[in-house]
Order: C-alpha cells, then sequence, then structure tokens
C-alpha cells in the first residue's frame, strides 16, 4: 500500500465510508480522517482553482495574439529573395496578395507557434508547405521556420521567415 495511487484510493474509499456510516472509527482515528478529508479537500480545491486560472489566462493571451495575427503582414523568407504580403483572416484563413506565387492556407494556434499550411504541395514529398511563427507574436519583427528550412538545413535558431505587420483588419 505504499504506491501513491494505492494509497489515495483507500483515502477515497475510508472517507467514503466514515461519510455513509459504514465505518465506524474511535475518537483519535476521526480526528486523523478529519484531517485528511480537509487535507484532500484543500488540494482538490487549490487544483481546481489553479487550473480554472491557468485556463483563463491561456484563453485571453490566445486571444490577445488572435487580435494581433488578424491582418497583413510583409513576410520574407531570408536567403531566398521571397518577399510578400500575407492576409491573416478571422476565419482561419490566410492568402498570399502580393506576389507571382498566389497562395491560400489555413492557420492555427499550436503550442509554441502560430501554424501555416498551405494548399500548395511541396514537390518532393506531396506534403502540404508550411511556415510558422514564434509565439508570442511581434508586430515589429515576428521570426519563424518554413517548409524550406528543412530542405535546406538551416537549424532552428535560426529560422528563415520574417514578419512585419503592416495592416490590421477592419
Amino acid at each position: 500500500m505504499d504506491g501513491g495511487f494505492a494509497k489515495w484510493v483507500w483515502m477515497l474509499a475510508l472517507l467514503v465510508g466514515i461519510a455513509n456510516g459504514l465505518v465506524t472509527l474511535n475518537a483519535n482515528q476521526k480526528a486523523v480522517s478529519m484531517e485528511y478529508m480537509w487535507a484532500v479537500t484543500t488540494a482538490c480545491i487549490l487544483v481546481g482553482v489553479i487550473a480554472v486560472c491557468v485556463h483563463i489566462k491561456y484563453w485571453c493571451f490566445r486571444s490577445m495574439e488572435r487580435r494581433i495575427l488578424l491582418g497583413e503582414w510583409l513576410v520574407t523568407k531570408e536567403g531566398h529573395g521571397y518577399e510578400a504580403t500575407w492576409k491573416f483572416d478571422a476565419d482561419g484563413t490566410t492568402t498570399v496578395i502580393t506576389t507571382e506565387y498566389l497562395d491560400h492556407g489555413r492557420w492555427r494556434f499550436k503550442r509554441y507557434c502560430i501554424y501555416v499550411q498551405w494548399d500548395s504541395l511541396i514537390p518532393s514529398t506531396h506534403k502540404h508547405c508550411w511556415e510558422t511563427f514564434c509565439r508570442p507574436l511581434k508586430t515589429r519583427d515576428s521570426r519563424g521556420r518554413s517548409w524550406e528550412d528543412d530542405r535546406d538545413g538551416v537549424s532552428k535558431e535560426q529560422g528563415c521567415v520574417r514578419a512585419k505587420k503592416i495592416r490590421d483588419t477592419t
């Protein structure tokens, strides 16, 4: 019974038995079991409050970042001579609007980045082209990675995609 999970299951069963009058205890056992009950209750409440706070902070931060992302961005790829304006829309779509490589895709939040998956395919693998921008976003100079980084052997620290916000959506 020295395992953590087994101990908690045993204490829970004991507390349920006490609460339902199925287990009778002497005065010392009642005092100890009440201390455990209060400790378990307090721990559960604290874990719940912390989880709610983290969840609220996550959604507030994500909402703020969404407002930053929506609009037009000037995107360059270092070493590739690429420069274009990308438009991020509220419906999750992304469009390249100023280049000979017109493309459409979808953006979504991932844990550490904003991930853009394009409709076009990588010729060698027939997988979708992609780009990422590190979170949190910076309107003046956001950096990220591209499917071309993997092909060209660019390290994760360098990244070749840079973006600067040029216009908010109205």
